[in-house]
C-alpha cells in the first residue's frame, strides 16, 4: 500500500507478550527443612545431618576423655604401686596356745597341718635360724612326712624363753608371723607361704639365734 505525504502511518499491531515459563527445579527456599542433593537428585534432610555430626562429635569427646582417663588411672597405679612398695613389713603375733607335742626345752617345730598336726620339723634354738627351708623336709610320719618344709607349714610351736619368727621370704625377710615363749598357734597369712625362721625375731635373746 502506497503511502503519500501528509499521511499518517499507521501503527502496527504488536502481538501481546508471552509469559516466560520458569523452569521447575527440585531446590527449595532456604530454610526450608530439607535441601537438594545434586547428585542423587533426591531431598536430604538438613537437620538430620546436622544431629550426625554431632554424635560424631560427642563420640570423639568420649574416646578423647576415656583416653586421658586411661592415662590418668595408670599414674594413680604406679604411685599407688610405689608407696606399696615402701610400707613396712607386717609381723604378726600368732601365739594362741601353750606349747604341747613340741616338748623338748629350747626347741622350735614346724607341723604340716593345723593345731600342731601332721608331720614335723624340730630344731633347737641353736640352730634354729633356718635361711631357707627349701633345704629341709619333714622327717616323722604323718601327713605331709617326706615332703619339702618350705611353703608347706600350717602351724608351729615354741619351746623356749626367746620369740620366734617365721619368715615370708629367704634370710629372714619380707612380712613375718612369730609365736610368744612357750606357745604355739596356727599360720594365717603365711599358711604355705613360709621361706625361713628364726630365733629372737621381736625381742632379744641373748645367746641363742640372731643375737
Amino acid at each position: 500500500m502506497m503511502v503519500g505525504r501528509g499521511e499518517r502511518v499507521p501503527h502496527r499491531e504488536r502481538p501481546p507478550p508471552q509469559k516466560r515459563k520458569r523452569k521447575r527445579t527440585n531446590h527449595l527456599r532456604r530454610g526450608d527443612a530439607f535441601v537438594q542433593d545434586r547428585r542423587a537428585g533426591r531431598p536430604q534432610d538438613h537437620r538430620r545431618q546436622h544431629r550426625v555430626f554431632l554424635v560424631e562429635g560427642h563420640q570423639m569427646a568420649g574416646k578423647k576423655l576415656a583416653s586421658r582417663l586411661g592415662v590418668v588411672a595408670a599414674t594413680v597405679g604406679l604411685a599407688v604401686g610405689a608407696v606399696a612398695g615402701t610400707a613396712e613389713a607386717r609381723s604378726d603375733n600368732i601365739s594362741t596356745w601353750y606349747s604341747g607335742r613340741c616338748n623338748t626345752v629350747n626347741w622350735f617345730c614346724l607341723y604340716y597341718s593345723p593345731d600342731a598336726s601332721g608331720a614335723s620339723l624340730g630344731y633347737p634354738h641353736a640352730d634354729a635360724d633356718i635361711h631357707d627351708l627349701g633345704n629341709y623336709r619333714y622327717a616323722n610320719d604323718g601327713a605331709g612326712a617326706g615332703q619339702v618344709v618350705r611353703n608347706n607349714a600350717a602351724s608351729a610351736e615354741d619351746v623356749s624363753n626367746c620369740n620366734v619368727g617365721i619368715w615370708y621370704s629367704t634370710d629372714f625377710t619380707g612380712d613375718s608371723e612369730w609365736l610368744s615363749p612357750w606357745m604355739g598357734g596356727n599360720l594365717t597369712f603365711l599358711r604355705n607361704n613360709e621361706a625361713s625362721i628364726s630365733v629372737d625375731d621381736n625381742t632379744h635373746c641373748p645367746g641363742t639365734g640372731m643375737g
